[in-house]
């Protein structure tokens, strides 16, 4: 009796030992699948969501800042930010933050200097 439970106590412990290799070794195939981050292009900076899949993102894209509308498949340019015009606490903001007034007081900026471009 004693050698049939220490039979089954080895085999359990077995395959015990078999589940931990198979999780090790199947954790580390797709941690080296993965690509390590690469700095990205793109950067959002801010987002305003206007309706059902209409928004405006402000994102940095190769130290160009550049307001977008985004519709539904549809990407269009509004304007571009100078970086004289946006703030350094602007960009220090968490992205969660709410982006209307902030977005509105560059967009109102952007315009006035447009204007006077003209």
């Amino acid at each position: 009796m004693l050698s049939a439970t220490l039979e089954m106590a080895g085999g359990l412990a077995t395959i015990l030992v078999g589940f931990l290799a198979v999780f090790y070794l199947t954790k580390k195939a797709l941690k080296s699948g993965q690509e390590k981050p690469r700095k990205s292009l793109l950067r959002i900076l801010g987002h305003l969501p206007l309706g059902m899949k209409k928004s405006i993102f402000l994102v940095e894209v190769l130290g160009q800042k550049l307001v977008l509308s985004v519709a539904g498949e549809n990407i269009t340019l509004l304007t571009k930010i100078k970086d004289k015009q946006v703030p350094d606490e602007f960009e220090k903001e968490p992205p969660g933050r709410k982006l209307s007034p902030r977005l509105a007081l560059l967009l109102t900026k952007n315009k006035n200097n447009n204007d006077e471009e003209l």
